[in-house]
């Protein structure tokens, strides 16, 4: 189903994080040093990721973000205030370094290796929500990952759930405590790796996958969709489990690709779509987003239902 602009209001707590990116030929071995063909500096971080990928669907998405005093904070607003989030609240650590991420993207099999460090991300206090609390509660969809301080992530959760709004959960990266926070989530949407750590079940097919899913509802969600990278994603809810395969793409670029579905699910459910409507739309988007150079790179809404239409008419 094609989409159209969203309506609702999609609030986003989220991280923002300079991507180091060095673009190899393969990924060095253990102890290996490789030269790189390219090394690019690229805006990132989850949280800014799927606010961008809300903000191309969504004109109403406002969005908290923390950085540091430091010269890739000052990108970070120059960056955000060009995208025209219905609210920016960019706040500024002068104790704490922006988040960076070193990542090593391989043109081989184009995967990628990211190691990261949150910096500021992790510094959210309670007086900066409070600050935002009407917009979280005004929001149709509160979105957030795990690349800020638990305390802050639980805060905004709960807020959105007592508020009626569909809280979404994106538990990456991956946290021992995540399974505390699913009593306040509408929707989690972990990928298999971190489905695996929540459950106990490794992830390794859509069987296992549905397993894990069940595993996670009965902890609290309401709501388990599992991504699986080419194999598309899984839809869990207390009614049924479906399989939305992958649409096909050009893949240039993976990094981002769990981000870009995340943001385009939120926007999606905030324009009053249906929950497989609002899947279906977000696999569209984020098999469009791997055809781009960047994790934050998002594609059009245009894009999107090309590439919808076309499987339209390749299926008839």
């Amino acid at each position: 189903m094609k989409q159209t602009k969203s309506s609702g209001a999609v609030f986003v707590l989220g991280s923002y994080n300079a991507d180091i990116v060095s673009y190899v030929s393969a990924f060095p071995k253990h102890g290996q040093t490789v030269t790189a063909d390219s090394i690019k500096i690229l805006p990132g971080g989850k949280g800014a990721n799927q606010a961008i990928a809300s903000r191309r669907l969504c004109s109403d998405t406002h969005f908290l973000v923390k950085v540091g005093n430091d010269e890739f904070g000052k990108q970070a607003k120059a960056v955000l205030e060009s995208y025209g989030f219905a609210g920016l609240y960019l706040n500024k650590s002068h104790n704490s370094n922006t988040g960076t991420a070193n990542i090593i993207s391989s043109s081989h099999d184009r995967n990628n290796m990211i190691a990261i460090d949150l910096g500021a991300n992790c510094t959210v206090t309670q007086e900066e929500i409070d600050v935002v609390e009407g917009v979280v509660r005004q929001s149709t969809v509160v979105l957030t990952q795990l690349e800020n301080n638990l305390d802050a992530i639980s805060q905004v959760l709960q807020l959105g759930s007592e508020s009626g709004a569909k809280t979404i959960l994106n538990p990456a990266p991956y946290h021992p405590k995540a399974q505390q926070l699913l009593p306040w989530v509408h929707i989690v949407t972990p990928n298999e790796t971190e489905a695996s750590s929540l459950s106990g079940i490794e992830v390794v097919d859509i069987e296992s996958a549905t397993s894990a899913a069940q595993v996670i509802q009965e902890m609290g969600a309401k709501v388990v969709i599992i991504t699986l990278g080419s194999n598309g994603c899984l839809l869990h809810t207390h009614e049924e489990t479906t399989h939305f395969p992958a649409y096909p793409s050009h893949v240039t670029d993976t990094s981002g690709a769990g981000d870009s579905f995340n943001g385009a699910l939120a926007a999606s459910l905030a324009a009053n779509q249906s929950i497989e409507e609002a899947v279906n739309f977000a696999n569209a988007f984020a098999a469009c987003a791997t055809e781009k150079l960047g994790a934050s790179n998002m594609p059009t809404l245009e894009e999107v239902n090309t590439k919808l239409s076309n499987l339209t008419r390749n299926i008839k």
